[in-house]
C-alpha cells in the first residue's frame, strides 16, 4: 500500500510538470477527463503567483482575454503577487485596436490579490466600474502602469479622484507609471496637486499622459529622494521648474523632457552627473548641448530627435560625448557629411544609430559608419544615398549589424524586412 502512494504521488508531480506545457484552454478543458486530473490541475492552479496574458492567453482570441483571465483568477489561491494584461507581443491586432478589462476580472483579482506588488495594465479599454475598483487595489502595491489605455468616462474629477485613493491607499509605492501618446487620457488631471499625492517611496517616474499632463512646478520632486528615472512628455514645465528638478533629484539616471516647449534652456541637466539616458526629442529651443554633456559624463543613450534648433557647437559636443552606445538624431535635416564623420571618429562605443531621414548627408559621408567597430544597429531609412554598396562596407566590418533602410536606394531583402518587424514588436513599434 505505501509503495501504492508513492508511486501515485510520484505520478501526480510528473502530471504537475506536464501541465506546465498545456495552454490555458487546455488546462481549464482537461478538468473534465477525471476528477484525479481535476484535484491536479486545480493544484496546479493553486501554485500560480503570477497571472500574466503573455503567458496565459497565447492562445486566446482578443476578445475572450478577460474571461479567460477570470476563468484562472477564481481557481487560484489568495497567493497573486503580480498581474500583467493587454501586451500583446506577437501583435495579432493594431494598437488601436484595445482590449477590454471588465470590472469582473478586478473584482476577482481584489478577492485573490491581497498582497499584489504589481499591476500592469496595457493597450486596454477602461470603463468607469473598472476605474472606481483600481483604488482598491492592495497597499501592498509596488508597481503601478497603465499604458495606452483609453478611459471611456467623460468626468476628469471622479476619475482623477480614483487615481489619488490608489496613490494614498499604496504609500510604498516604487513605480507610478501612466503614459501615452495620443492623449488617451484626457479626461483627467494631473497637475501640480496630483503631484502631492506621489509616494515619497517612487523611484520610477512616468506621466507622460498627454492632455491630461498639467504640471508646471517640480516641487513634488523635493520629497523623492528616491527618484531615479522621470519621464514627462508634453508637459509645462519652465526653465525654472527643469533647475528645480535636476537640483531636487541629483541622482537620476534617466531623464525624458520630449516636446517641452515651455523649457528655453536645457543648460542645466548638465549638473546631473550620473545620468545615464537623455531624451530630448522633439523640442525646437536652444540646448545648449555643450553643458549638458560636458556635466553628463556617464551619458550612454541621447536621443534628439526632430530637435531643429540643433546648431554646429551642439553637433560637436556630440562627438566629443566618449561614452554613448546609442544615439538617436532622426529628422535632423541640417546634420551635414562632416558632422557625421566627427560622430564616427569620435564615440568609438556607439552601437546603434538612428539617421533616419537626414536628407542633407550623401554617400560620402555615410561611408565613415563603416568605421563604428562596435555597431550592431544602423538606421538610415528615408536617406536617398544609401545603397547597396554603403550596405556591403558596413557588412565587411559588422557582419551582423542589422542595417534598417525604408525609403532607399537600397532594397532590404525579405529576411531583413522580416527581422525588422521582430526588432519592432520587441521594442513596442507598430
Amino acid at each position: 500500500m505505501l509503495v501504492y502512494h508513492f508511486l501515485l504521488g510520484s505520478m501526480d508531480e510528473a502530471w504537475l510538470q506536464i501541465f506546465q506545457y498545456f495552454t490555458t484552454l487546455e488546462r481549464i478543458r482537461y478538468e473534465r477527463v477525471s476528477t484525479r486530473w481535476m484535484k491536479l490541475l486545480r493544484e496546479y492552479w493553486k501554485q500560480l503567483n503570477t497571472v500574466d496574458t503573455d503567458i496565459l492567453c497565447v492562445d486566446v482570441r482578443l476578445i475572450h482575454w478577460s474571461d479567460c483571465v477570470r476563468a484562472v483568477l477564481v481557481r487560484c489561491s489568495p497567493n497573486i503577487t503580480s498581474f500583467s494584461f493587454g501586451r500583446n507581443p506577437k501583435e495579432t491586432c493594431p494598437r488601436s485596436m484595445k482590449k477590454r478589462l471588465c470590472p469582473d476580472v478586478l473584482k476577482e483579482l481584489l478577492e485573490k490579490a491581497p498582497s499584489l506588488r504589481s499591476f500592469r495594465v496595457e493597450d486596454c479599454l477602461l470603463y468607469i466600474d473598472a476605474i472606481n475598483l483600481l483604488q482598491k487595489l492592495s497597499s501592498t502595491l509596488k508597481v503601478f502602469c497603465l499604458e495606452r489605455c483609453i478611459i471611456d468616462y467623460r468626468n476628469p474629477q471622479f476619475i482623477t479622484s480614483c487615481f489619488l485613493s490608489l496613490l494614498d491607499n499604496c504609500s510604498t509605492l516604487e513605480e507610478f507609471v501612466i503614459k501615452d501618446s495620443d492623449s488617451c487620457y484626457a479626461y483627467m488631471y494631473i497637475n501640480d496637486d496630483f503631484m502631492e499625492h506621489i509616494p515619497s517611496t517612487v523611484s520610477i517616474l512616468c506621466i507622460s499622459a498627454g492632455k491630461a499632463l498639467q504640471i508646471r512646478n517640480a516641487n513634488f520632486v523635493f520629497r523623492l529622494k528616491k527618484l531615479r528615472l522621470f519621464e514627462a512628455h508634453q508637459s509645462l514645465l519652465s526653465l525654472g521648474s527643469l533647475q528645480d528638478l535636476v537640483y531636487n533629484a541629483p541622482n537620476l539616471l534617466y531623464l525624458d523632457l520630449s516636446n517641452s516647449s515651455n523649457i528655453e534652456n536645457f543648460s542645466s541637466i548638465g549638473i546631473l552627473s550620473k545620468l545615464r539616458c537623455l531624451l530630448l526629442d522633439d523640442n525646437h529651443t536652444d540646448l545648449q548641448l555643450n553643458d549638458i554633456i560636458e556635466g553628463c559624463s556617464s551619458l550612454e543613450v541621447l536621443s534628439l530627435k526632430r530637435c531643429s534648433k540643433l546648431r554646429d557647437e551642439d553637433f560637436r559636443a556630440i562627438s566629443k560625448c566618449t561614452t554613448l552606445k546609442e544615439l538617436h538624431l532622426t529628422g535632423i535635416t541640417n546634420m551635414t557629411d562632416g558632422v557625421l564623420t566627427s560622430v564616427a571618429f569620435g564615440i568609438p562605443l556607439l552601437e546603434i544609430l538612428d539617421i533616419s531621414y537626414c536628407k542633407s548627408l550623401t554617400s560620402n559621408g555615410l561611408e565613415c559608419l563603416a568605421m563604428l567597430e562596435k555597431l550592431d544597429h544602423v538606421c538610415v531609412n528615408g536617406i536617398y544615398d544609401f545603397d547597396d554598396r554603403l550596405v556591403n562596407m558596413i557588412h565587411k566590418c559588422r557582419p551582423y549589424c542589422i542595417i534598417e533602410a525604408y525609403h532607399c536606394r537600397y532594397t532590404m531583402t525579405t529576411d531583413e524586412q522580416f527581422q525588422m518587424q521582430d526588432i519592432f514588436q520587441a521594442d513596442g513599434r507598430t
